[in-house]
């Protein structure tokens, strides 16, 4: 690690304003990326196991039925005398069913004797019987029911549809004046790496959690400064707001429907660190200044949906010998996407949220990007 990132830690008077921060942080993710192919462990190479049920005796079966064959149309169309081609087609006819019956006698065996020594509980068996193994990626949708749609057509009709551009109506008019935050120590960032797990699906950066920590321990204080640096200027730098993107087909639902998929974004694991430490500093901040309501339940540390449950059932236990009760249930639905920026930050202004908050979500918030692979 040491020899593929010599020379890390920049002088933190070097960045003036938030637009230098991006250029730096783009060569940081190139140089780390460098590293972490230089130094990847490649797993030795394993035959796959195939299930395969050929054997000498089908090949010189098909071999036979294949002469028969060649001989029944070399006396048709020579025009040999009817007895000959019917005595010829005869043969030919129960050689092949003899085949066929060895065919599928074969096949069936080999079957048994594979899934009988086979110990891999969902491996390459469990791959083949749910058909997880096939490298086709099936996307159903079909917009105007085109029969020439391409799967780059069909992947950008569900991106439409996941990530619609904004309307006028979302423009933000917010311009951020940068605020004051207290810096970041040591212990905070070695709690949030500590917990990182590793063999997590990276970003477009290909650099996953495992490396961020070598990196870590290879100069703590540098990543400290790093971090400190973007919380001064109250910035999420932009090149970790871009997502790669992929669709999952749900479970028994109609892939003609675009609410049939799942869209699974994956972001750079740099900027995953840095919304952990932003998130410390917001709970730190809202827990000192009491906005969070007693009975908010999702995203809240020692809160769940198994406490939110248990604690209706007992309110209802308590009430219902003595009162009327109804109870109302809201969903709503792609909250997040459909969420209006400017009504959000009216929220915010609202509640006194310091600079800082209101400058980092706005950051985070801007020119985001999607990006899908379609190479099939």
């Amino acid at each position: 690690m040491t020899r593929t990132t010599p020379g890390l830690a920049p002088p933190s008077s070097s960045f003036h304003a938030a637009p230098t921060i991006r250029p730096h942080n783009q060569d940081l993710t190139d140089i780390i990326q460098k590293g972490a192919f230089k130094t990847l462990k490649k797993k030795p190479k394993k035959f796959a196991k195939k299930f395969s049920f050929w054997n000498e005796d089908l090949r010189i079966s098909r071999n036979k039925v294949n002469r028969l064959f060649k001989t029944y149309i070399k006396h048709k169309t020579e025009g040999s005398i009817l007895e000959i081609i019917q005595s010829s087609g005869n043969v030919y006819r129960k050689e092949r069913a003899i085949y066929k019956k060895l065919l599928l006698s074969t096949k069936r065996k080999a079957w048994e004797s594979f899934c009988l020594n086979h110990n891999e509980r969902f491996g390459f068996l469990f791959n083949l019987v749910f058909n997880r193994g096939s490298s086709e990626n099936f996307i159903g949708v079909n917009p105007n029911n085109d029969p020439n749609n391409t799967i780059e057509g069909k992947i950008n009709y569900l991106m439409d549809n996941f990530f619609p551009s904004p309307s006028s109506e979302d423009n933000l008019d917010y311009t951020p004046i940068i605020g004051h935050v207290e810096p970041m120590v040591l212990e905070d960032i070695e709690m949030v790496i500590n917990a990182l797990k590793g063999g997590k699906a990276p970003g477009l950066d290909r650099i996953d959690f495992r490396m961020w920590r070598a990196v870590f321990i290879h100069d703590k204080e540098f990543i400290l400064d790093l971090i400190n640096i973007c919380f001064k200027f109250n910035y999420f730098p932009e090149h970790l707001r871009n997502a790669k993107v992929f669709f999952l087909l749900k479970d028994g639902k109609d892939p003609g429907l675009c609410t049939s998929y799942r869209p699974v974004c994956l972001l750079p694991t740099l900027g995953k660190i840095i919304e952990r430490l932003f998130l410390l500093q917001l709970n730190k901040w809202l827990d000192r200044n009491n906005i969070i309501h007693h009975n908010q339940y999702g995203f809240r540390e020692g809160k769940s949906c198994d406490l939110a449950i248990h604690d209706l059932i007992e309110t209802i236990k308590i009430r219902m010998p003595s009162e009327h009760l109804a109870l109302v249930s809201l969903d709503i639905k792609s909250a997040f996407n459909t969420m209006n920026w400017s009504v959000l930050f009216k929220t915010l202004e609202s509640y006194g949220f310091p600079a800082f908050f209101k400058n980092f979500i706005y950051f985070y918030l801007k020119n985001r990007r999607v990006f899908t692979l379609t190479t099939f």
